[in-house]
């Protein structure tokens, strides 16, 4: 009698596994799977983005997993208790066109997202050389700073509205009482994607007390900006197609918490029908706010 690694089910159609080598096959496939999803939800940007690719590569493995139960284990059949349950020929051809269906859908999303995702429209830039003649300067007296800036950049002292970032002084300190100092945005930023450097202080207690706390899971680097070392950490999110981006800088001087961060942030253009045209290359507007601070 041939040891199986799978048996054939009692009720239903489709195996278990019986012996030691079935359940490590399954406990490998679990693992790839789970692997895979975590991997591709790292790099997306919002949930459907992610299942938009994971689903695919799930019934792939699936796929995979059939074959070797096939290879392995009993001759699957219909059955109810043990008892074989007649299967029309038509029924069976009904299932394998679904199935074939099913994957030539998978198939034909997943190489859309590929292709539309490569091919998003981005206005054409290069990143100015910043020189004192395409300069602005912006002082603050109360606070006791002066920040340069691309002339290009818009200054505002009201902070964006984003369906992911606070419009509060600190992101991090949505419930916290602090001043909007400025806002500097990144030229051609709209809904669809923008780029800025938000520069916010407080000198309330509990937020000068708590100010280089991160949050949690965070790494926490230092770094030197015109002499004063601040904190300084990366953070991102995304949910319902939209995603935020940001380099955070902290640091506390002459009782003031000061908070500033470049953020990009934006929503999938592919939401919208026709699709969005994105403003600009995400990468050379990060280049120029690093540029600023």
């Amino acid at each position: 009698m041939k040891n199986y690694w799978f048996k054939a089910k009692r009720y239903g159609w489709g195996w278990y596994p019986t012996t030691w080598q079935g359940w490590l096959v399954m406990l490998v496939w679990v693992a790839l799977a789970v692997g895979d999803f975590l991997r591709i939800n790292a790099v997306t940007h919002s949930g459907s983005d992610t299942l938009i690719i994971f689903v695919p590569q799930l019934i792939v493995l699936m796929f995979v997993l059939v074959l070797i139960c096939f290879a392995t284990g009993e001759k699957p059949r219909w059955q109810w208790g043990g008892q074989e349950l007649p299967m029309p020929v038509v029924m069976k051809w009904i299932v394998g066109i679904f199935i074939f269906l099913l994957v030539a859908v998978c198939a034909l999303d997943t190489l859309t997202y590929y292709v539309s995702h490569s091919t998003v429209v981005e206005s054409p830039q290069t990143l100015p050389q910043n020189s004192a003649s395409n300069l602005s300067t912006f002082s603050n007296p109360t606070y006791g700073f002066t920040i340069q800036y691309p002339n290009t950049f818009t200054a505002t002292t009201t902070f964006a509205i984003s369906y992911l970032l606070p419009q509060s002084w600190n992101i991090d300190a949505p419930e916290g009482t602090g001043e909007q100092i400025i806002d500097l945005q990144y030229p051609g930023s709209n809904n669809i994607l923008s780029a800025e450097v938000r520069i916010g202080a407080s000198k309330q207690i509990s937020q000068v007390s708590s100010c280089t706390t991160l949050p949690q899971n965070l790494i926490l680097k230092s770094q030197m900006i015109n002499g004063a070392v601040w904190a300084t950490f990366q953070l991102s999110d995304a949910a319902m197609s939209h995603f935020a981006v940001r380099k955070s800088y902290r640091i506390v001087r002459n009782g003031t918490c000061f908070a500033m961060d470049e953020v990009i942030y934006g929503v999938n253009p592919e939401v919208y029908s026709p699709q969005a045209v994105v403003p600009f290359v995400q990468a050379i507007a990060q280049t120029a706010l690093d540029g600023i601070i």
